[in-house]
């Protein structure tokens, strides 16, 4: 979703003035719709974190106090949805975040912003009809646990894959740092060399089945908190 003027300076917390100066000075993202100045929220979010933090792999790294997160730990938590909706980019990541399991409270619409602006500076599609769709910074998630959720859609969508070929998976990643995230995509990227995984994806099996895949595949991945407990236990 895109925003005016005056929301962006709300949004920052500075004056009209202040973000007119800063569109002709070429120091801000935005883009001109006619005679109008319009911001994305998302970029500007990111914008705002490089300008106060300098550097994403300065930011929430965690202690060395922090427990272990594995991967099924994360899917178990983002979950496994069939049917995915969208004809495109923004409506399938839409859809992926709607079935999403979320904290109360959680703000989707600047997550599926920040997942947007990440596809605009550069594809997530990584080939074989997958995405692995994330945000670019992870501490402006502010999740309280990272969580991974895998969507099969029910209609390819061009991602502009690096392969060309269309996206029928999208795995949602949702970290809590940069290193969580990191640790996140290193375990999907091994998951994902297996062929067996990646037939069972392409095959859309059972959450079961792909959850004991995954679960023999596992890596540890730090974490803060841990993960709330279903309700009767």
């Amino acid at each position: 979703m895109e925003i005016g003027v005056k929301e962006a300076a709300e949004l920052l917390n500075v004056s009209s003035k202040t973000i007119y100066r800063w569109v002709t000075d070429d120091k801000i993202p935005f883009n001109r719709v006619g005679t109008q100045y319009r911001f994305s929220r998302g970029r500007l979010q990111e914008w705002l974190l490089h300008r106060s933090q300098g550097s994403a792999s300065t930011v929430d790294l965690p202690s060395s106090a922090t427990k272990d997160f594995t991967l099924i730990d994360c899917v178990q938590l983002g979950g496994i949805h069939y049917r995915v909706g969208g004809n495109d980019v923004p409506s399938a990541l839409h859809e992926a975040l709607a079935l999403t399991r979320l904290p109360d409270g959680c703000n989707r619409t600047l997550l599926w912003e920040l997942l947007l602006a990440r596809e605009a500076l550069c594809s997530t599609g990584v080939g074989h009809g997958i995405a692995l769709a994330h945000p670019r910074h992870a501490a402006l998630v502010d999740l309280p646990y990272p969580l991974v959720s895998i969507n099969f859609l029910e209609n390819a969508v061009d991602f502009r894959a690096i392969d060309g070929q269309d996206v029928t998976i999208v795995i949602l990643i949702l970290s809590t740092d940069t290193r969580s995230h990191l640790d996140i995509m290193s375990s999907l990227g091994f998951a994902l060399r297996q062929p067996a995984i990646l037939e069972l994806l392409h095959r859309q099996g059972s959450r079961a089945t792909i959850l004991k895949a995954m679960a023999d595949n596992q890596h540890h991945i730090p974490k803060d908190t841990q993960p709330p407990k279903e309700k009767g236990q």
